[in-house]
């Protein structure tokens, strides 16, 4: 009987903070409405900073690269790596006035490793060459990638204002995860999981305390630490509920999907509400009540 108690007391609590929870309209605005209208303005209306400084890869292929060798010991100055993992780095500035300086940093590496450091958004233009030809690989729906080919095609045709050359290839790349949105996303549900705990948890316990409704229920026979489960599990499913609906929708809308191990995201997804969970807990605990 006390286990079946124990059990009855758990779920009659956590769902006793659920319909707490539910009650209030700015937990469904700000936890999930609000989400999706930042990532769909954001994801629209996203403007790009002025450049300063571009990030360039080689892909090494088996063809040879004379031309792109030819430019880099003409035109550039060669950076040695700071650390021996780094690669060798070539470096141009484009200086102008009214536009300022604009900086290329080229290195060379394998089409993998270019491919990892597009994903990563470290570059937004992949450089290689075929039978004399210099190839740009880039997304096309990228504005910072075509504002890099229009100024690396310059530099390497070195003929200013002219676009569609002979000399050059164009090769639209739509590899997926390296638009803005493809961060935005991550981050806004990083952003409601940190938000979530750390002021749905804290909030609510003080709260509770500044009523003396806390000392109330701990003078029940209701154990401490089934309240406290209560609290992180209501908060688990709300926040696991709104990071859906907002993939839902930018999946949607942006064509989203997930990349990796769904394994190891649903681990990383619990791993930080509970660390955000205890850190709410452990400052509303150490905050004096009025």
């Amino acid at each position: 009987m006390s286990k079946f108690f124990e059990a009855h007391q758990l779920r009659v609590l956590t769902v006793s903070h659920f319909k707490e929870l539910i009650r209030e309209p700015g937990v469904l605005f700000w936890g999930i409405i609000f989400p999706i209208l930042m990532s769909l303005g954001l994801g629209i209306a996203f403007t790009k900073k002025a450049d300063i400084v571009r990030s360039v890869a080689i892909a090494e292929t088996q063809n040879e690269t004379r031309r792109i060798d030819k430019f880099l010991s003409t035109r550039t100055t060669i950076q040695e790596p700071k650390d021996e993992k780094d690669d060798i780095e070539f470096i141009i500035t484009i200086s102008n006035e009214k536009l300022g300086n604009t900086t290329f940093i080229f290195q060379k590496t394998g089409w993998n490793e270019a491919m990892t450091l597009l994903k990563r958004g470290k570059i937004s233009v992949v450089l290689s060459e075929n039978e004399g030809r210099v190839e740009y690989h880039f997304d096309p729906s990228n504005p910072e990638a075509q504002l890099t080919y229009l100024k690396l095609s310059n530099l390497l045709d070195e003929q200013p204002g002219y676009i569609e050359k002979d000399t050059s290839v164009i090769e639209p790349l739509t590899l997926s995860g390296t638009r803005y949105i493809d961060f935005l996303i991550p981050g806004l549900i990083a952003m409601g999981i940190m938000m979530s705990c750390m002021w749905g948890i804290s909030y609510g316990m003080i709260e509770k305390r500044s009523k003396k409704l806390l000392r109330r229920m701990v003078a029940t026979p209701m154990k401490k630490s089934h309240f406290l489960i209560a609290i992180m599990t209501v908060r688990l499913m709300m926040n696991l509920i709104e990071s859906v609906l907002l993939f839902i929708f930018a999946h949607i809308v942006f064509d989203i999907t997930i990349q990796g191990n769904l394994a190891a995201l649903l681990v990383l997804f619990v791993a930080g509400n509970i660390a955000f969970a205890g850190i709410a807990i452990f400052i509303s605990s150490h905050t004096a009540g009025t």
